[in-house]
């Protein structure tokens, strides 16, 4: 968005792509790519302009790119921001479509034909009926898209981000635009250029700040696009941030992250370690019940790494066009274990929300109580904190579950394509008995997480019922 937010409100940069993209835009569409560039996008200046103040980065060094700037401001146009981002939607589709068949040698597929599917940017769900020109594969889910490689990866990811990413959080643009969630922008828009210059240039509408940020997305994925084609690509590290795998490799890193915070205040802390000890003593069963759930740091950041392999990416790397296939494979894996990626991100939140309990209570544990008050008040967060352990362990193992299952899943894949040498009958458990551990283990998760700050009891007794259950035994048994 930042990216794209500068080339708009550089006119010399805004000219620079418009020539670059002349080979990427088919000559039938050239005019509607200059109508966008020349005469849509300087529009939306006047939404920045008039709500905000520019940064030193969008503070431009030629004459040229101010007095652009001040004739655009003097025209007062009202921003077209909604009408931009329909025609950057089609150009960038219809571009990309005549692209990919040209790379894919589907000639026929650029135009469309009478009981035939179209070449779509968007319509991951219905992957089976027609081509999806981002996906790393064709539908035949054996045929590498040449697309990915001739883009590059970092377009692509941006791509998916923008038009098909399966987050409720993603902008899916074109489905925005196409299925009326602007129309009130859009109407606003035309009927603005329907109007006098003499009201026009009173008009102080603004647009919707999520349809700018959609705006400048769309012409930061035009210039990776282009830079990349014309040989010129423009340094940037950009990764997937909407992809089923995205979202559970983010939630293990925040939970890894929060896992080792709460084990170093475990064991410097002297006052929390004294509560710890309180509760081995008050639940010497639970407790031991407990220690099979242990799992290493350590050995937990391994298996993590060993499902999703571009977890191990640092923030300095590029995305190359294997991550993208290496990430196709996990987000088909997690498409059919919504459950793992549901467990993932609910482990995450409890922790966090317990790690934040503490450390806003930490500071009780040392306090000299001089009334009844006080007494309750360090009483229920000796009790809270008391149950460190038992969270740590319990929601470690949880985290463990999910992984289990996504492993267990992409093992029965390779297994029935013939490829892989997972023995089964080194199995103590069955699909059935994995799976019905995940949602047993998110209901528990959940029940234990409501109830810990007020109600300890009642947490304690679900976690010893959840033990107690067929399917996670035999999860701990394989352990």
């Amino acid at each position: 968005v930042h990216y794209g937010k500068n080339i708009t409100l550089s006119f010399l940069t805004l000219q620079e792509l418009k020539l670059r993209s002349d080979g990427f835009v088919p000559s039938s569409h050239v005019q509607l790519l200059r109508f966008a560039l020349d005469l849509l996008a300087p529009t939306i200046q006047q939404t920045l302009h008039s709500t905000t103040q520019e940064d030193e980065s969008t503070k431009y060094a030629t004459s040229l790119d101010q007095k652009h700037h001040d004739s655009i401001t003097a025209q007062s146009a009202p921003p077209l921001t909604a009408i931009f981002t329909t025609v950057m939607c089609s150009l960038l589709e219809h571009s990309l479509r005549i692209l990919w068949c040209q790379v894919n040698n589907r000639p026929d597929d650029c135009f469309a034909r009478p009981s035939e599917y179209y070449v779509t940017l968007d319509g991951h769900g219905q992957r089976f009926k027609h081509e999806v020109m981002i996906l790393p594969y064709l539908s035949d889910e054996k045929t590498r898209n040449e697309l990915i490689r001739v883009i590059g990866a970092e377009p692509c990811a941006l791509l998916s981000d923008l038009f098909a990413a399966p987050s409720a959080e993603a902008p899916n643009i074109r489905s925005a635009v196409c299925h009326g969630s602007w129309d009130g922008e859009l109407v606003n828009e035309l009927e603005g250029l329907g109007a006098t210059s003499k009201t026009s240039s009173g008009d102080s509408r603004k647009s919707d700040p999520l349809l700018v940020d959609a705006a400048f997305a769309l012409v930061s994925c035009l210039d990776m696009i282009t830079s990349n084609l014309s040989g010129k690509t423009r340094i940037s590290i950009y990764r997937p941030v909407y992809t089923y795998t995205a979202m559970a490799t983010r939630s293990l890193d925040r939970f890894v992250r929060d896992l080792a915070e709460l084990d170093a205040l475990v064991s410097t802390n002297f006052s929390i370690a004294n509560c710890i000890k309180t509760m081995e003593l008050q639940q010497p069963k639970l407790c031991g019940d407990l220690r099979p759930l242990k799992i290493d740091l350590k050995a937990l950041k391994e298996m993590a790494y060993d499902l999703f392999p571009t977890m191990e990416k640092g923030d300095d790397e590029n995305w190359i066009v294997e991550d993208t296939f290496s990430e196709h494979q996990t987000n088909l894996a997690l498409a059919s274990n919504i459950v793992v990626l549901t467990l993932l991100a609910d482990a995450s939140d409890a922790i966090k929300k317990y790690l934040d309990g503490v450390q806003e209570r930490i500071d009780v544990l040392s306090m000299h109580p001089s009334s009844t008050k006080d007494r309750r008040i360090l009483k229920t967060t000796t009790r809270f904190c008391s149950a460190a352990m038992i969270v740590r362990d319990f929601y470690t193992f949880t985290v463990y579950v999910a992984l289990v299952t996504m492993k267990d899943h992409s093992q029965n894949e390779l297994r029935n394509d013939g490829g892989s040498p997972y023995d089964a009958t080194k199995k103590k458990f069955d699909r059935e008995d994995i799976v019905r551990a995940s949602e047993r283990s998110r209901m528990t998760l959940s029940t234990f997480d409501s109830h810990i700050g007020n109600n300890l009891d009642r947490s304690l007794k679900a976690l010893q019922q959840y033990l107690q259950g067929k399917a996670v035994k035999k999860v701990l048994l394989a352990k």
